[in-house]
């Protein structure tokens, strides 16, 4: 009977041939539950977990490191590929005083559209908040989950179970006096507008509309202060300034654009 804490067997056998003596190699009996309890951890495949499995010998850490490994060898051999498709996660704070955002990219809406895509780009955007890390390289090395897991790594776990390359494609901070975002329905443009001079709820309302603006507004248009000078475009015959000196009393002091193309 083959003992699971022992990883292989070398099993002699006699032949019928005159005193000849041969040896088989057996590996430990993966189990259903195993493979499905790598695949809950993972997301990845049954046959590809079953694989890791059976080449780490029944250790499921092990099995996660090779399952690991093949993610970042798949994103480097996609490296060229165009990752123009993705989501934006925004995040404000309660104080509304700060502000993140980031963008998870990869290479088509169908996997832009997958629950375990949004689930990460979430739990990515919470993780960052939380830990406020100062770059993006910072932010990929922070640990995500239970399993010592950073971004990173879950990145390329994420990168083996579509198989396709995903990616963080940004991360940005803003901190201001006050902060109103917006996120086109789509979730492929966002961007965050610090202003000062908030008096009331009514202030909330017109600095959201020019963050919604801003992302309306051509790159070219928005160097230093051009886009104040734009029609506004829920009222066009006022320009933005000429609609703010109507109808609040805020002053844009800072914005960010972030799009996943």
């Amino acid at each position: 009977m083959l003992n699971r804490t022992t990883p292989l067997l070398l099993i002699e056998r006699d032949t019928l041939s005159k005193n000849a003596h041969s040896t088989v190699e057996l590996t430990p009996m993966i189990t259903l539950e195993e493979i499905r309890a790598l695949r809950e951890r993972t997301g990845v495949g049954l046959m590809a977990c079953k694989k890791a499995l059976t080449e780490a010998e029944g250790c499921t850490e092990k099995a996660m490191l090779l399952l690991r490994e093949r993610g970042h060898k798949l994103a480097a051999a996609r490296a060229d590929r165009s990752t123009s498709q993705g989501s934006v996660f925004i995040k404000v704070g309660a104080d509304k005083q700060s502000c993140i955002a980031i963008s998870l990219t990869c290479e088509t809406d169908f996997v832009a559209q997958n629950e375990a895509f949004q689930t990460l780009g979430k739990n990515i955007i919470e993780l960052a908040f939380e830990q406020q890390p100062d770059t993006q390289e910072a932010l990929e090395a922070c640990i995500i989950d239970q399993s010592n897991t950073s971004v990173k790594d879950k990145l390329a776990e994420l990168t083996l179970q579509v198989g396709e390359k995903v990616s963080l494609g940004s991360y940005t901070v803003l901190k201001a006096n006050r902060i109103a975002y917006y996120l086109h329905h789509d979730r492929k443009m966002g961007t965050l507008l610090g202003f000062k001079g908030y008096e009331k709820e009514a202030d909330d309302v017109v600095a959201s509309d020019l963050a919604m603006q801003i992302a309306a507004t051509p790159q070219g248009a928005l160097e230093g202060k051009k886009w104040l000078s734009q029609p506004f475009l829920k009222e066009p015959s006022l320009t933005v300034e000429q609609y703010l000196k109507k109808h609040a009393s805020i002053e844009p002091t800072s914005f960010e654009r972030i799009s996943v193309q």
